[in-house]
């Protein structure tokens, strides 16, 4: 099973929960991908989204709603695709 984990890149994986939880995808013999443009044009069977909070956190309005529609867009892709969604919720504020 292949499984894009959006955030799941160098930045994010100084975060303690995207690297254990990849790590520990990955020892139960899933692939795990990180979302960058080539992964929108592959077979993946889960996207596992964290933390989208950007919109509201963004520092001017068309920030934020670039941020929303990116998300939008990423996930409606996903789904025409055939993917299953998954959403981890963490916190309710964003720290």
């Amino acid at each position: 099973m292949r499984i894009c984990m959006w955030p799941f890149d160098e930045k994010h994986l100084s975060n303690s929960y995207t690297r254990e939880l990849g790590t520990l995808l990955a020892s139960e013999n899933y692939e795990i991908v990180g979302l960058n443009l080539s992964v929108l044009f592959q077979r993946v069977d889960v996207l596992h989204f964290h933390w989208p909070e950007g919109p509201g956190t963004a520092d001017n309005f068309i920030k934020g709603l670039f941020h929303l529609f990116k998300i939008v867009a990423v996930i409606l892709l996903f789904k025409i695709k055939g993917s299953k969604i998954v959403y981890s919720y963490h916190n309710y504020w964003p720290h």
